[in-house]
């Protein structure tokens, strides 16, 4: 039994607490929560459990309402993710997302429609007066996409163009209204990501509209917590249709089937080497196709791997993976992409630093 002196502690705690965020106390239902635990707060949003001092006062409103536990005296909050808690405004600002097509992909996969994926975006090499469209990437903030580190350079050369808002890449779109070309103002690449190996392969680049506006695009909404709750996911790339064969440079869209971790860490164990000395991290994600006819393929690094949620999170579309290697294209063993969600707190801290002043 906690002792009056503990338990009359608490309570001024909660009162000084409540005084500073204007909170209404309502203790986490989620049993066994501890400080570092995922929790949900009020409306829904993702958090982890955080001790009251730690959690950014930018946060704190949105995150007193629920305690997940006491150390001492201090109270224990969900402290909401700044991803998650910036999605909120997305959707405020941006209204509903697109629907999910039951389609094919890439390899074997469907052209996706105008304006369907406005997060989606290219990623080129200006090569005397063409571009050489080489990756894909994720617009997460009007100033931000999210990418493989891969992607980062080509033969010692840092890319020098995104392009948003098509879903041609040809000329024969190169007066579509929705096109949106940036510039690159700056590249983070993950520190602990080191070529050749698999491992770490994010990267940020921070961008430019070069005609000042954003258009119609729409930033996508990361995955704030460590569980795929569904097996079907969503990919997507302007890459090639078949291995070694031309860029496709138009989009191409599909469903692919979310591998649980412990069955691709089998599948991959016979291919340790160099890119991948440990076999799959936890920081790696696997998908494929059970009827193999839809895969990602060279030049769909970076792309995405996205879902879309169910009722908790008001069905919004989410970035789960950034799409990292394959072995082949439609090959026996499934795609690798970066598990976004492993990297969350890098990503905030730089797109969203305001939150943690």
């Amino acid at each position: 039994m906690l002792s009056p002196v503990i338990t009359s502690l608490r309570l001024l705690s909660l009162v000084l607490y409540f005084l500073t965020t204007a909170g209404q106390f309502i203790f986490e239902d989620q049993p066994n929560l501890r400080e570092g635990s995922e929790c949900i707060a009020e409306g829904n949003l993702a958090g982890v459990c955080t001790k009251a001092s730690h959690c950014p006062r930018a946060k704190l409103n949105a995150s007193s309402t629920k305690i997940c536990a006491f150390e001492g005296v201090e109270a224990i909050v969900c402290c909401v993710r700044t991803s998650h808690l910036v999605c909120r405004n997305f959707w405020n600002l941006f209204g509903n997302e697109t629907e999910i097509i039951d389609a094919t992909l890439f390899v074997g996969g469907v052209r996706a429609k105008s304006l369907e994926y406005l997060h989606m975006v290219a990623i080129g090499w200006k090569e005397d007066e063409e571009i050489s469209w080489k990756c894909g990437g994720n617009l997460i903030a009007s100033n931000f996409l999210l990418t493989a580190a891969h992607c980062s350079t080509s033969r010692g050369v840092a890319p020098s163009i995104v392009r948003g808002g098509v879903v041609n890449l040809s000329k024969t779109d190169f007066n579509s209204k929705h096109r949106v070309d940036f510039s690159i103002e700056s590249i983070i690449v993950h520190p602990e990501y080191k070529a050749p190996s698999t491992y770490n392969d994010i990267a940020l680049f921070q961008v430019k509209p070069i005609n000042g506006s954003l258009g119609g695009l729409k930033p996508i909404c990361l995955w704030p917590i460590k569980d795929i709750i569904t097996s079907d996911l969503l990919a997507m790339g302007f890459g090639t249709t078949s291995f070694g064969g031309p860029q496709a440079n138009e989009l191409y869209v599909g469903s692919l089937n979310y591998i649980p971790q412990d069955q691709c860490k089998a599948e991959f164990a016979i291919r340790q080497g160099k890119e991948l000395l440990n076999g799959i991290i936890d920081s790696q994600i696997c998908a494929q196709d059970h009827e193999k006819k839809r895969d990602t393929c060279q030049g769909d690094s970076g792309g995405p791997l996205q879902l879309k949620a169910d009722s908790l999170f008001r069905g919004r579309d989410y970035l789960v993976g950034i799409t990292s290697f394959g072995v082949g294209c439609l090959g026996p063993l499934p795609g690798v992409y970066t598990r976004v969600h492993s990297y969350l707190d890098w990503i905030e801290r730089i797109v969203w630093p305001e939150y943690y002043l």
